[in-house]
């Protein structure tokens, strides 16, 4: 998998095959995701912060063996399968290892009232 972050501006020459321009920049930081999809998705970006800092300290590659149902990974602590339930409603592919996917649906999530599916909300 090959992920290229940045922006794409594409355009037609007349009589000219299309033509596509990646400028690329620097990924987002886990912070700058997690403010991203908060805005987006009309949640409080302190509350994922801490929801993340407690899940896994903040360690997008953060791997929990001894969770009951089979292991929660990533940033935001999520199960393979709820993780891809969410991807689809969301209507896209994304990936469990990415910190900003995870942020993005931990944030539609929060958003449809789903923050108690985290054993950490709880706490903050």
């Amino acid at each position: 998998l090959v992920i290229t972050i940045g922006l794409l501006f594409s355009f037609y020459k007349e009589g000219d095959a299309k033509v596509e321009v990646i400028i690329n920049k620097e990924p987002p930081t886990i912070l700058e995701s997690i403010s991203f999809y908060a805005k987006k998705y009309a949640v409080d970006e302190i509350k994922m912060v801490k929801l993340a800092n407690c899940e896994s300290g903040l360690k997008p590659n953060a791997v929990n063996k001894r969770d009951p149902q089979g292991g929660s990974v990533g940033l935001f602590q999520f199960q393979p399968s709820t993780f891809e339930r969410y991807s689809k409603e969301l209507g896209e592919e994304l990936d469990i290892w990415s910190y900003h996917d995870q942020a993005k649906v931990t944030a539609y999530m929060i958003s449809k009232g789903q923050i108690k599916q985290w054993s950490c909300a709880r706490k903050i």
